[in-house]
């Protein structure tokens, strides 16, 4: 899959394009193909090295995202491939910038 990852903290210009092995869903685990992702001032503060503790220069930038679900692992009932969702980062658990909690927009809330 293609990715940027923050790099060297330096800014906006440190973002490194990069080639990632696609990822395979384990148990638990949703895999999304994102439609929009955007960069929130978080994000932007961690390029410039200025948010909590350096991160390991391979990091994905990502705090919030739309897209679709593609795969899924063992003991996913929540959502199936197919199905649109959005990601937060107050939701996720990513330490390399992985999704891992969604929500079917299609629900009403």
């Amino acid at each position: 899959m293609k990715a940027f990852q923050i790099g060297s903290q330096q800014g906006l210009d440190a973002l490194t394009a990069t080639t990632r092995p696609e990822p395979i869903a384990g148990p638990g685990e949703a895999i999304v193909a994102p439609r929009l992702v955007s960069l929130i001032s978080r994000d932007v503060q961690i390029l410039r090295g200025t948010y909590g503790a350096r991160q390991l220069p391979e990091r994905i930038p990502m705090s919030e995202g739309v897209g679709d679900v593609i795969a899924t692992g063992e003991g996913v009932s929540q959502v199936k491939p197919g199905d649109r969702v959005i990601c937060g980062h107050f939701l996720a658990q990513y330490p390399a910038g992985l999704m891992t909690a969604t929500f079917d927009l299609r629900r009403k809330f």
